[in-house]
């Protein structure tokens, strides 16, 4: 097999390897809004199928009732309501109901200090699978001050963005320094003359 072939499949193969890597990353961010605000909590789920339920979760909560919003395309309104913790029933709404491109936009209204921590957003695609995991938020509100909206200091939140910069420089750094060394070579190459 030629040089050349070799490089490329094996080039191939990297990137690959890197691409199905960062997409099963989840999106993680962080949101700090004004007290008494709304909150707009995002995620984004493929968009090759369809999307039958949608569950944020809010991790300082009791694990039997940690459920902040729940939609599933079955049921009525009132059942929906039902799965959530009554904290949070009246105060969350989904922003756009055909989750257009996979975008799971909901809003927290009137957010306060106890709305404070980490929420997380799943999604099931498939009927008797589990829900994924897309989305995690850390949710800052401020007492006063502006809107803002702020990816968190955490490295692995840029992974998605590093690893395929990484992935498409470093094999075309080591392929070019490949190819200037062979051109040395190639340059003090002198045949022994008989």
């Amino acid at each position: 097999m030629d040089i050349r072939y070799e490089i490329i499949y094996y080039y191939y193969n990297y990137l690959l390897f890197t691409f199905c890597l960062c997409s099963v990353q989840p999106q993680k961010q962080k949101l700090t809004v004004k007290s008494g605000d709304d909150a707009p909590l995002q995620c984004q789920a493929p968009t090759d199928k369809e999307i039958i339920l949608v569950e944020w979760t809010l991790s300082k909560l009791p694990k039997d009732d940690d459920v902040v919003f729940y939609w599933n395309k079955d049921k009525d309104k009132i059942s929906q309501k039902q799965n959530q913790n009554p904290a949070y029933r009246d105060r969350v709404e989904l922003m756009d109901p055909w989750m257009t491109h996979g975008k799971v936009l909901v809003k927290l209204k009137n957010v306060s200090s106890s709305d404070r921590g980490t929420y997380r957003c799943r999604v099931t695609r498939e009927a008797g699978k589990p829900p994924d995991l897309y989305s995690t938020i850390w949710l800052e509100v401020e007492e006063s001050g502006e809107f803002k909206e702020m990816m968190g200091e955490d490295i692995q939140q840029y992974l998605p963005l590093l690893l395929p910069v990484v992935a498409v420089t470093v094999p075309l750094l080591a392929l070019t320094a490949c190819r200037f060394l062979r051109s040395l070579l190639m340059m003090s190459y002198r045949p022994i003359s008989k």
